[in-house]
């Protein structure tokens, strides 16, 4: 399993945001919802990684 670090997280961040834009300039709403929530969950665990000290963020099992 690949290691997951905060520049991860922050890169996923992105990319759901992008998907959540471009979506909304193209009026299709459906995905919308499920994108605020993949990145809210991301943006979560980018938290814990970068201000929490998250043991995932050093290799630890």
């Amino acid at each position: 399993m690949p290691l997951q670090t905060s520049q991860h997280y922050a890169s996923v961040c992105a990319f759901y945001l992008a998907l959540e834009s471009q979506d909304s300039r193209k009026k299709r709403f459906s995905n919308i919802k499920h994108y605020r929530k993949q990145y809210h969950k991301y943006h979560s665990l980018l938290y814990k990684a970068v201000y929490e000290k998250n043991p995932t963020e050093v290799g630890a099992c």
